[in-house]
């Protein structure tokens, strides 16, 4: 069918070159066909398209970040790297140490935009970084120590993922009473938002702390002043004013020799286990030496 299509065309076009005209001459094919001459092909030239150059921060995003490096400064540490903080996100954080104290470890700072919340924990942790941001999560790498290792020199590493709902994070527990149980049990997460929610490889999802039947319920919490306590405020006191002059030593010892050594010192009252006013703790432990699994 093909074939007899095209040979219908092929009769047309032949047809159209010597029927004759109305005049009653008849066109030849050779006049009526054009004739075709040859003409060079124009070369295009390819405009190469040129990179976008990726745009820097914006006046506002560059005062943000200062603003959080200063608020870290206020609390006595020093930023490690401000790029860390992503002021295009809701959640942010800034790594810092100890000011003049680089073996001090290191602390996370929480933004909530610019709006600080406070520290990942109470106490410095070694070899901290930042491992990955997002818009609402950060995730934190710690160092781990592995046994055998030398102090200030963990040899692992755990990621510990953080997500700001609101203005809090929130953590959950539970308890299960395992000295007793044969069943499995859950670990239950309370997903706060529609949207999917990945582990990623080797990453904690959970922390196993074992805890005695009814201690928790033995404590009788209460909020009050600490003035109520003249021991504890005295104390309170005394480390207020000695880090405070701490601080502005630490300052001064930028621009004059004369306190030089003030520049690494740091008080470490508590790591000797005695308070700021020299009292000593009756019981004091710097490191735990736990079992493995």
């Amino acid at each position: 069918m093909l074939a007899t299509i095209a040979f219908i065309g092929v009769g047309v076009a032949i047809a159209q070159m010597v029927i004759p005209e109305p005049d009653g001459t008849e066109a030849s094919a050779a006049s009526l066909a054009p004739t075709a001459t040859a003409t060079p092909a124009k070369k295009h030239k390819t405009a190469k398209k040129k990179k976008a150059k990726p745009k820097g921060p914006t006046k506002a995003e560059r005062e943000s970040t200062k603003a959080a490096v200063a608020i870290v400064r206020q609390k006595g540490f020093t930023t490690l790297k401000q790029s860390d903080y992503d002021p295009k996100a809701t959640f942010r954080v800034l790594i810092g140490r100890p000011v003049g104290d680089s073996a001090g470890g290191n602390r996370a700072f929480f933004f909530m935009k610019d709006t600080f919340l406070g520290n990942d924990a109470l106490s410095p942790s070694t070899k901290l970084t930042v491992a990955r941001t997002g818009k609402v999560t950060v995730t934190l790498s710690y160092g781990v120590y592995e046994s055998g290792d030398p102090a200030g020199q963990p040899s692992a590493r755990k990621k510990v993922r953080f997500r700001l709902e609101g203005t809090r994070i929130h953590a959950l527990e539970g308890l299960v009473e395992s000295d007793w149980t044969t069943a499995t049990f859950t670990m239950n997460w309370k997903l706060t938002r529609p949207g999917e929610v990945v582990f990623e490889q080797d990453e904690p999802f959970c922390m196993v702390i074992p805890q005695r039947r009814h201690d928790l319920e033995s404590f009788s919490p209460a909020i009050r002043p600490v003035g109520d306590d003249a021991g504890a405020e005295a104390g309170w006191d005394a480390f207020t004013t000695a880090r405070q002059a701490m601080l502005r030593r630490k300052f001064l010892s930028q621009y004059t020799e004369a306190l030089a050594d003030t520049r690494e010192a740091w008080e470490g009252d508590y790591f000797r286990g005695r308070t700021a006013d020299g009292r000593e703790a009756p019981e004091h432990k710097t490191k735990k030496r736990l079992k493995p699994f």
